[in-house]
């Protein structure tokens, strides 16, 4: 009679056991597939950022030119100006020394 008892017991135990052994199992497949699914995203994200970085980059590089133009055009032009005094400013004294050389 305690056999017969025992019995249900250790079918109910040996159940059990299956039963944790299957929501273990199926809870290192979530973290498996969390992980992945982790990776994924992390990858995705990493290479938006690389993408957006890229692009940003580019604005910049081509900011910098148009403003290196800009700049470079600004002293063309104060160069041009410079070089217009100095001209005026020769002739000037051309015109001052050879007055003084004729007036004597």
């Amino acid at each position: 009679m305690f056999q017969n008892a025992i019995q249900p017991l250790r079918k109910a135990e040996d159940a059990a056991k299956l039963l944790l052994e299957e929501a273990k199992f199926r809870a290192d497949q979530t973290v498996e597939q969390a992980e992945r699914t982790g990776q994924a995203k992390l990858a995705e994200v990493e290479q938006n950022a690389r993408a957006e970085s890229a692009d940003a980059m580019q604005e910049i590089q081509q900011k910098a030119a148009a403003d290196a133009k800009a700049i470079a055009s600004n002293m063309e032009n104060k160069k041009a100006a410079l070089g217009a005094r100095a001209e005026s400013g020769t002739q000037k004294a051309v015109a001052l020394i050879v007055e003084r050389i004729v007036n004597g």
